[in-house]
């Protein structure tokens, strides 16, 4: 493994640049790495050193009880159980039954993948964690679901077909969620046709923005060992959390007759979106005003070295707030207030209905 492991190791050969730009919350990206050099180079081994197949084994033999039950449960075709078991052996008979194994925040235990989350946190300015994933052949963990986290796909060991559908809520909250009700998998008609299904090999990558309807299968060749590394830049790092400390009344909006922060951010794309790269990485509060001020208002506020004049009138300007947050703001309010007037009607009906049904 080299010195550096980051975001631009994980991804070569392609430019970083070129991920922010196209793909980073907008759609997935597939990097079969072997067939993008030109089958020049074996890449099979490129993630080796990050985390072995006997990583997991260790790893399990070191958690304790009560760790064992949080961090660690087996999955099979959509149900996911606690383990019962305090071996590797019974773990390996959970295996060999066709579950998958399913470890959680492995970057605490094992320490390159700390190395790896160290590193692509300074890239992105979010919290990262790293899951694996072993799964044995012809077996499916999870049925098609949707996640509230960007996430990378690291092929380990074996290979594993990947199958990723549309995006019907984009960039959803936890409410707006699909697929995650156990027992209860989501039929063809709710995720479409796949849009991309590709067999990731040993060394290959998958990068997929939240929201994007996916699945996976192990083939009948072999099993598979993967990393999914999670970009934790939706849970508190959305511009709705942002306005919601930025505005006034701890952000409740009842002030300017905002809905609710958290019904914000289901009625609006804008408010789902991530703050910018590295938003925490600002040293002062000062800064922060400043990058505040920046985001929302145009350019007529900004710090000028021209005349006298000009620098005395600066502190008399108000904030012209940017029309793209004005349509935004807007847009959401006109939404719930006609959600509510719906939710006012259907609880009046039900009220004359409950008073009918007794007075007859």
């Amino acid at each position: 493994m080299p010195k550096t492991v980051g975001l631009d190791w994980i991804l070569h050969p392609f430019p970083r640049e070129k991920f922010f730009k196209e793909h980073y919350q907008k759609k997935p990206l597939i990097i079969q790495r072997k067939e993008m050099l030109n089958n020049t180079v074996d890449t099979t081994d490129y993630y080796a050193d990050l985390f072995p197949m006997l990583g997991l084994a260790k790893c399990i033999d070191s958690f304790p009880n009560q760790r064992l039950n949080n961090d660690f449960v087996i999955v099979k075709e959509g149900f996911i159980t606690p383990p019962q078991f305090k071996k590797v052996h019974d773990a390996y008979g959970a295996y060999l039954s066709g579950h998958t194994l399913a470890a959680f925040i492995m970057n605490r235990l094992w320490a390159n993948l700390g190395k790896l989350v160290d590193s692509l946190e300074s890239d992105f300015g979010f919290p990262f964690r790293v899951n694996v994933y072993l799964t044995p052949r012809g077996s499916q963990g999870f049925f098609p679901h949707t996640d509230q986290h960007d996430f990378f796909i690291l092929q380990m060991a074996g290979e594993k077909l990947w199958h990723i559908y549309n995006n019907p809520v984009k960039l959803p909250t936890r409410k707006q969620e699909l697929g995650k009700i156990t027992g209860k998998p989501l039929t063809e008609t709710d995720t479409g046709k796949p849009q991309h299904t590709v067999l990731l090999k040993q060394g290959d990558i998958l990068y997929a923005p939240r929201g994007f309807i996916h699945s996976a299968v192990t083939t009948n060749r072999t099993g598979s060992m993967h990393l999914t590394v999670r970009i934790l830049n939706s849970f508190f790092f959305k511009w709705g959390n942002f306005f919601e400390k930025a505005l006034p009344k701890g952000g409740s909006g009842k002030k300017i007759g905002l809905p609710p922060w958290k019904e914000l951010q289901e009625l609006d794309l804008e408010f789902r979106y991530s703050t910018p790269l590295n938003w925490i990485d600002i040293p002062s509060r000062k800064k922060q005003y400043h990058v505040l001020r920046e985001v929302l208002c145009k350019n007529n506020t900004s710090d000028d070295d021209g005349n006298a004049a000009e620098k005395a009138n600066k502190k008399k300007r108000k904030c012209d707030i940017q029309d793209r947050w004005v349509d935004a703001f807007y847009r959401a309010k006109r939404k719930w207030r006609k959600s509510k007037k719906k939710r006012n009607r259907d609880a009046t009906k039900r009220i004359k209905e409950k008073l009918r049904m007794y007075y007859s």
